[in-house]
């Protein structure tokens, strides 16, 4: 059996939203395979969970013993992030028991990437007895927002009493936490490590804990998983700055809608999300990917709400080398993350125009980064709070998946 091979591409180039497009154009051209398959990636990447699980199932109940070992090997992988991501963890422990099976009996990934996905998997086996997440919302929720020096936005986090501000951050799959703060706030270290990776390509040693309850605003989360760092890993000495604890995408995904409106110094998280047509973002790897346009280029940029900076990554600087090498300024500077710091060879361009559904800006400097991070090899750059705090609202919506904007914050209009 071999699947389509420009659909293939599609896949590894993690370019769900051409997939999806292919997937329609070439509807009687599949094999119902091929159909099942490619549907199963898709459905996970607009966060239809479920519905990827149901498409799993259906393949392996139909076709199974027609499929390449790879392949049954991918769909496991899926499924085990289908799982994780509806805190269906026992489920998730199970399918991963799958796959070190299939690791063990055929040669599916060379001995270093091996090593890499069962210290990456590990923790997860500590959650085998953890209940899902749940989130009670009666109502619209308005959530009270502050802004640190670094452009971090903060909000209070209540836990057994404890109140800390916590940094809103897409860039995290799960919430974080220090050991100090975690300690304060009642939230026990599960039995066990596990390794988390930084957007520096750092792996970083962390363990894992859950708080039974936790508040923000009128929220209320129930069975919320944590990574707890050592205090020294989310310090950075050089600005005397530390970061207390981290709302993660986990936490974040289950609002549904999140409207951040700057002026007015709050979050809303709507009670029934605003359903749309548009549809620029998907979920891959583990953190919301948009789709923008710049200049005649359409790119995939990670949208990390805990990024100062938005940045252009080794991908876009593979595709325009040569004018960015004759253009750019030259720096070797320091970015940080978890874990610390690292030297980094970038180049910075002045005037660099983004589009996002209907709205523009122009960036008066971006740096591009000529670093290969591992899990950030399929993405043109990342969106930081340069971009998102150029406009008064933004809405984030993880149901129907889109990504938009009010208004501009300074004085000059938004082209429209």
């Amino acid at each position: 059996m071999v699947l389509y091979p420009e659909m293939t591409e599609l896949l590894l180039a993690k370019d769900y939203f051409g997939l999806e497009k292919a997937l329609k154009d070439r509807d009687s051209q599949l094999s119902e395979v091929d159909k099942l398959y490619f549907r199963a990636h898709v459905e996970s990447a607009i966060n239809q969970t479920e519905q990827s699980l149901q498409t799993i199932d259906l393949l392996f109940s139909a076709h199974k013993k027609s499929l390449r070992n790879v392949i049954i090997y991918n769909l496991l992988i899926l499924k085990h992030s289908n799982h994780i991501r509806q805190f269906e963890y026992k489920q998730a422990i199970e399918t991963w028991y799958d796959v070190l099976a299939m690791l063990e009996s055929y040669n599916i990934l060379d001995s270093e990437k091996q090593e890499a996905l069962i210290k990456q998997m590990q923790g997860y086996k500590l959650l085998k007895n953890i209940p899902p997440q749940k989130i009670f919302h009666a109502t619209d929720a308005i959530i009270p927002v502050n802004k640190t020096e670094f452009g971090h936005l903060t909000m209070q986090v209540i836990c057994n009493g404890v109140t800390e501000e916590f940094v809103f951050d897409t860039g995290f799959n799960y919430s974080a936490i220090s050991e100090s703060v975690a300690s304060r706030m009642g939230i026990q270290s599960l039995d066990g490590s596990t390794q988390v990776s930084a957007s520096t390509g750092k792996l970083v040693d962390a363990t894992m804990g859950v708080a039974d309850s936790l508040r923000i605003g009128d929220l209320l989360f129930e069975n919320v998983v944590f990574n707890i760092f050592p205090d020294e890993k989310l310090t950075w000495t050089e600005y005397n700055y530390s970061l207390r604890g981290i709302i993660g995408l986990n936490l974040i995904n289950q609002m549904k809608e999140i409207r951040i409106d700057h002026q007015a110094g709050n979050i809303v998280v709507p009670k029934t999300p605003v359903k749309r047509s548009l549809r620029n973002l998907f979920l891959g790897d583990g953190r919301p990917v948009v789709r923008l346009e710049s200049g005649q280029d359409t790119l995939l940029f990670a949208l990390d709400t805990g990024a100062a900076q938005s940045e252009f990554y080794n991908k876009y600087f593979d595709a325009h080398r040569e004018r960015i090498v004759e253009k750019g300024q030259h720096l070797i500077t320091t970015s940080y993350g978890i874990g610390g710091g690292v030297l980094t060879e970038k180049y910075e361009l002045t005037d660099v125009p983004f589009k996002i559904d209907n709205f523009q800006m122009t960036l008066p400097k971006i740096r591009v980064s000529t670093q290969k991070i591992p899990n950030l090899l399929n993405y043109d750059g990342v969106l930081g709070q340069d971009v998102l705090m150029h406009f008064d609202k933004m809405i984030l919506n993880f149901e129907s998946m889109y990504l938009t904007f009010g208004e501009t914050l300074n004085n000059s209009p938004v082209n429209r």
